[in-house]
């Protein structure tokens, strides 16, 4: 282990500056020898797949290199070693990178005043800017699904990914403006959001708190109640909003119907029995309640008809207030709404796994997902490493310089919304610096002063 840091202390002093090497902190260790992940297979994946050219289009913001080049990466390497600080000036030197590396994980971070690998020599170093990130993990939903637990996930317990994202999607557009995210599965058990418009990247530690607070609910403590306006007794109209965009999901529509999306009463099976009956009670502050006790002793009815019974009795109560007029609220939200990790998306200088890298632990690749496209990604489906690798074995060899080598694999829909992604931001940051240069210039004409980094991205 010592001589692997030892060897790779002397290749970072070299090529790519002085990064540093540490122990990954992590309490659960990389299996760096599971089957999913070959280490030659996977130099093939960043040499002819992994999408550099356009992942560098991205992180650039319209070709700036001296953003770039302030960019910070991390790589994980076979055997448990973690180096921070990377940075690369060209595609090329990524590549190069990628390909002598041979990263098993690849994290991306902040935006510094300086190069990171020369953060060592560089007084006051400092992040600057950086994607507005958001986590969504499945394992957070455990105490709510019945169907999986831990790294696990199925079909049945998608749906709550697939409504959280909904949520915070429009959360990011309506209620904040955003207009580029990118979505992204992460190989695993939970997606990430990347919000990469200008203002969105330019947040301070404290507005990302802010904002991130703004989207959280602590169910467990009954924020809700607390979140209600005291004259009228009615929910942050987000909530609302939110509420009627999670129900479907929560007690079914014919349009998932259509799409065989399960409710999540039918698919994890609440209010089936007497205890899990109770439970409900309990979640929605009724459980003391004589007017709606009764539903626990109903045998002969299933779970959404017992749904629906407690639907209408809480709507005839018209006059209704605190626990009663919003009980199904807590029940849908505790349920269906998003359980957001919080301490990612506060920090600037916070990492976070990379598009397109592949999961050591599951082989599947972090695939970016068409939001609009949300109900119908299967990450069953998911292209593996090993399954990519097939595919390009499978391939005729073409002498046409203009074909990828990841089309006509499972990697090319997700590649292809990427690159659709990537346009409409250049094209964004383009006209922002059209419009920056014109009005430079109109102030230098009129003689005024300014702060140039105030019109720059």
């Amino acid at each position: 282990m010592e001589a692997t840091k030892r060897k790779l202390e002397e290749e970072n002093n070299g090529e790519h500056g002085s990064n540093k090497v540490c122990k990954v902190s992590s309490s659960t260790p990389i299996n760096s020898s599971n089957p999913a992940i070959d280490k030659n297979i996977l130099r093939i994946y960043y040499d002819r797949l992994f999408p550099v050219g356009l992942f560098f289009k991205w992180l650039s913001y319209a070709d700036n290199n001296e953003l770039i080049k302030k960019r910070e990466f991390s790589f994980t390497l076979e055997g448990d070693v973690y180096i921070r600080y990377c940075s690369f000036t060209t595609k090329e030197e990524f590549k190069a990178g990628l390909l002598s590396k041979v990263p098993i994980k690849i994290d991306i971070g902040a935006c510094f005043n300086a190069p990171p690998n020369q953060h060592e020599s560089v007084a006051n170093f400092k992040p600057q800017s950086k994607e507005f990130v958001i986590d969504i993990d499945m394992t957070d939903y455990d105490e709510v699904r019945s169907c999986c637990s831990g790294a696990d996930i199925c079909e049945r317990c998608w749906v709550l990914m697939t409504a959280a994202l909904k949520v915070v999607d429009r959360m990011i557009t309506q209620d904040f403006g955003f207009k580029r995210r990118l979505w992204v599965y992460s190989g695993r058990r939970g997606i990430h959001c990347w919000v990469c418009d200008k203002e969105a990247r330019a947040m301070t530690d404290r507005a990302r708190s802010a904002v991130i607070s703004y989207m959280s609910i602590e169910l467990q403590k009954r924020e809700l109640c607390s979140r209600m306006d005291v004259g009228t007794n009615t929910m942050h109209p987000t909530l609302n909003q939110a509420y009627d965009e999670v129900l479907p999901y929560f007690e079914g529509s014919p349009q998932l119907d259509d799409r065989g999306i399960k409710s999540i009463i039918d698919s994890q099976h609440l209010m089936e029995t007497e205890e899990s009956t109770e439970l409900m009670l309990s979640i929605m502050g009724l459980e003391n309640d004589e007017d709606f006790t009764p539903v626990t002793t109903m045998d002969n009815k299933t779970g959404l008809q017992k749904w629906e019974w407690l639907k209408k009795k809480v709507n005839s109560k018209n006059k209704a207030r605190g626990a009663v007029k919003n009980a199904l609220q807590m029940a849908v939200f505790t349920y269906c709404y998003p359980r957001l990790d919080a301490n990612v998306s506060k920090q600037l200088n916070h990492l976070l796994k990379s598009p397109f890298c592949v999961h050591p632990k599951t082989g599947r690749v972090c695939v970016p997902i068409d939001p609009s496209l949300a109900e119908e990604f299967d990450p069953s489906s998911v292209p593996t490493l090993n399954q990519l690798h097939d595919e390009l074995n499978a391939q005729p060899l073409s002498k046409d310089k203009n074909v990828k080598s990841w089309q006509g694999t499972s990697l090319q829909p997700h590649i292809e919304h990427f690159e659709k992604f990537v346009k409409v931001l250049q094209e964004d940051y383009r006209a922002e610096a059209r419009a920056d240069n014109k009005a430079k210039t109109t102030l230098r004409m009129e003689g005024v002063t300014y702060d140039d980094e105030s019109l720059t991205f």
